[in-house]
């Protein structure tokens, strides 16, 4: 028995379909799977601006509320602060001086 023949060029087009089609499915599984970390870094981006606004002062970290869950208590409410969002990022250990040098525009006016 003798396959199905093609000419080269519908074989060629075919193959380049699918390699289209993965990377199209693969650039939208990528753009799923980063949203919560845009959402964070978003937060963190408008954060640092208030911090900007207060003078860079670690103190007010805990007065700027950020819109997302940075505690991790499931809301997002006025308990999630600057700082937890900070510790959520960077680590648990971080102090509230080392959160303000992760500002981009505190980090160049403390040094």
């Amino acid at each position: 028995m003798k396959g199905i023949e093609l000419p080269t060029s519908t074989l060629i087009v075919i193959i380049i379909a699918a390699i289209v089609l993965v990377a199209v499915i693969g650039f939208f599984i990528a753009g799923w799977v980063g949203t919560e970390e845009m959402k964070q870094q978003n937060a963190w981006t408008i954060g640092c601006f208030s911090l900007l606004w207060k003078g860079c002062n670690p103190e007010a970290l805990e007065s700027i509320s950020v819109h997302y869950d940075a505690n991790g208590d499931g809301r997002i409410d006025s308990a999630d602060t600057m700082l937890d969002l900070c510790r959520r990022m960077y680590g648990a250990g971080m102090s509230p001086e080392e959160c303000v040098g992760k500002c981009l525009g505190c980090f160049q006016r403390t040094r």
